[in-house]
């Protein structure tokens, strides 16, 4: 059930906030995000939030969401709380270190 309210939730913030990217890959988002555009950096969250494009993987959409909202983006820092209420504390302080690392690098280091 958990799974299916964060689906909803961020799907809709998806879907409100990302338009310029509903035909791209995720390799091609994934370019983007590293590139530094934090538009590309909240939908790769949300790609793996949704496990659409990529198998689900809460810790990777905390990574990308925090290096958008790290970047200004306003949509991003709403969905963080929301992701966070799915993770435990653990994945959220791995989440929180990896995300630091992914910024520090420039988001070369993101994995």
């Amino acid at each position: 059930m958990k799974t299916i309210l964060l689906v909803r939730t961020l799907a809709i913030f998806s879907v409100l906030a990302t338009p310029c990217f509903a035909d791209t890959t995720f390799d091609d988002t994934m370019l983007e995000a590293q590139g530094g555009n934090p538009l590309a950096q909240r939908e790769l969250g949300i790609l793996y939030a949704n496990g659409a494009g990529t198998p689900q993987d809460n810790i990777n959409a905390y990574i990308w969401l925090s290096a958008a909202k790290h970047n200004g983006d306003d949509i991003a820092a709403k969905n963080i709380p929301i992701l966070k209420k799915h993770m435990s504390l653990q994945e959220i302080l791995k989440g929180q270190a990896r995300a630091a690392r992914c910024i520090g690098s420039n988001y070369q280091h993101c994995k």
